[in-house]
């Protein structure tokens, strides 16, 4: 889905390029996406890397523009837990989000404030969302990743979870 979304931008003419890191645990769909790359106009502007330690993740995440995560229910139904920790990981460096409304995502990531959301499944509103952060001038691009940052800052700071935690204790302790 995700490539999809980039193709379809790219066929509007917008010069964007996308690095993905993980790999694929089954080789087969490894190769279905390497075929998929090379059979396509993505050639060229999607990198494939494999999985990235945590301790270099928040080194890299400096060199990009906008973090990607266009999740989906599987086939299956599973639906991979309910919000990726690098969503939080990207907005804590200054990184605006690019995003389905998965699951839990829409609590991490704030439409129009520190990210920008489609439905779920949807190609093209993903495309769109590429295409509008494209063309975003350097001000307003600067303030959705000050947002980004003031999100994690007051929202999943240490010191806000400590508080929440105690809250929780307080209570069960008094019921």
């Amino acid at each position: 889905m995700g490539l999809d979304a980039m193709e379809r931008a790219l066929d509007q003419g917008w010069d964007i390029t996308l690095d993905l890191y993980g790999g694929a645990k089954d080789p087969r769909i490894a190769q279905q996406i390497q075929r998929r790359i090379q059979k396509s106009p993505l050639q060229g502007r999607v990198k494939l890397f494999g999985p990235l330690p945590y301790a270099e993740l928040h080194a890299v995440l400096k060199e990009y523009q906008v973090f990607f995560q266009p999740s989906v229910h599987s086939q299956d139904g599973d639906m991979e837990g309910g919000a990726p920790i690098a969503l939080l990981d990207a907005q804590a460096t200054g990184l605006p989000v690019l995003a389905a409304r998965h699951c839990d995502i829409p609590f991490e990531v704030e439409h129009e404030r520190t990210g920008l959301l489609a439905e779920e499944g949807d190609i093209q509103g993903l495309a769109d969302c590429m295409i509008r952060f494209a063309q975003l001038d350097q001000e307003v691009y600067d303030l959705y990743a000050q947002e980004a940052r003031k999100k994690m800052e007051e929202e999943f700071s240490i010191s806000f979870g400590c508080e929440l935690l105690s809250a929780l204790y307080r209570e069960l302790i008094i019921h």
